[in-house]
């Protein structure tokens, strides 16, 4: 199978690329509605007793709305990348642009996942779960944070090692 260009494996990974941004959009119009009515549900709720607390679920929900908004925005530069492939624009300075936005969307998950942890700690004092619930969230998270932060650091590597490829390229095609 191609790798490269129409009908070739990048061609495939675009069309899957492009489902999976339409789907977390629908996930994210889902958990936004979520967070509103949870929002609204409280605030009606919490007006009555004259305090306003958002309990830890409602930011864990928020968080995930806000991660999913920058997953989409991940997806959109893997997009963009994958039809540079498939029209076989391999070593191009547009591509290592978009790894490098990659790379900092998710080491920007892995800090708001990390703010959720913290935040976790500080409101999961109040017991809103037993003690094994509470580790397994904050396992959860955790492994959330690590995972995008190593992916994006990766993804940066690769990035660099990709702008030297398009140096030795360049310097190449001026040697011939």
């Amino acid at each position: 199978m191609k790798i490269l260009g129409k009908k070739s494996l990048s061609s495939k990974v675009y069309v899957a690329l492009q489902i999976l941004f339409a789907i977390i959009v629908l996930a994210d119009i889902s958990v936004f509605g979520l967070v509103v009515l949870t929002i609204l549900g409280q605030t009606s709720m919490n007006i009555l007793r004259e305090n306003f607390t958002i309990d830890p679920i409602t930011i864990a929900i928020i968080t995930f709305f806000i991660t999913g908004l920058i997953a989409l925005y991940i997806i959109c530069n893997f997009i963009e990348i994958f039809e540079n492939l498939k029209e076989s624009k391999l070593f191009e300075q547009t591509n290592s642009k978009y790894l490098k936005n990659i790379s900092r969307s998710s080491i920007l998950i892995s800090i708001v996942y990390f703010i959720l942890l913290i935040t976790l700690e500080i409101l999961l004092k109040v017991q809103y779960l037993t003690i094994g619930e509470e580790v397994l969230v904050k396992l959860l998270v955790l492994v959330f944070a690590v995972a995008f932060l190593i992916f994006g650091v990766g993804i940066k590597i690769l990035n660099e090692i990709y702008k030297k490829a398009i140096e030795y390229k360049e310097e190449n095609e001026l040697t011939i």
